[in-house]
């Protein structure tokens, strides 16, 4: 066998072994800070995202952290892979995060309130479904004195609301609040 051939045979076992797609070569690895709570964001429909804290402000963060299940009253120091995607989606991100170590976790006080001014009402930012309440897909109590029928009754209407939550603990919150 020719140096030629061994060398090609080596070269091909090594593209074969990284993966093949040489992902690897466009990935970094970064470390950030995912908030406590999550927030209404804007894609393809309105859903709720995960807000990252960086430089004293917060912004939203509409990627998807492969691996990684955030629970709400919980902030999060993350070190994630960012892999630059060869060909990604026309309307999406051209980056993806995996998650690669949580290093650390805090859990919120309980009764630490989560403010959002001006949520619209569309399709499905409150609904209810079996006794369960859930904002945008996020499960949360009832307050007694609230009537959170009253604003799943106002759901898809297009209108704006100020909503409070409170923590309860263990991941969970309740709608002490709105108007």
């Amino acid at each position: 066998m020719s140096i030629r051939m061994l060398f090609i045979a080596f070269f091909s076992f090594l593209v074969v072994a990284c993966g093949g797609s040489g992902s690897s070569l466009n990935s970094t690895r970064e470390e950030i800070t995912i908030a406590s709570y999550q927030s209404p964001c804007y894609g393809e429909s309105q859903r709720l995202c995960l807000v990252r804290l960086e430089f004293g402000g917060e912004e939203l963060f509409y990627e998807e952290i492969e691996d990684f299940n955030h629970v709400w009253g919980h902030t999060y120091e993350l070190s994630v892979l960012v892999t630059k995607l060869d060909e990604p989606a026309e309307d999406g991100s051209d980056v993806s995060y995996s998650l690669d170590e949580v290093l650390s976790r805090v859990e919120d006080e309980i009764a630490t309130e989560y403010a959002y001014e001006e949520v619209e009402l569309l399709e499905s930012t409150f609904t209810v479904d079996n006794d369960i309440y859930y904002f945008l897909g996020q499960p949360f109590e009832c307050a007694t004195d609230v009537d959170c029928d009253g604003l799943v009754d106002m759901n898809n209407s297009g209108g704006l609301v100020n909503v409070t939550f409170e923590y309860l603990g263990a991941g969970e919150i309740a709608l002490i609040a709105w108007d």
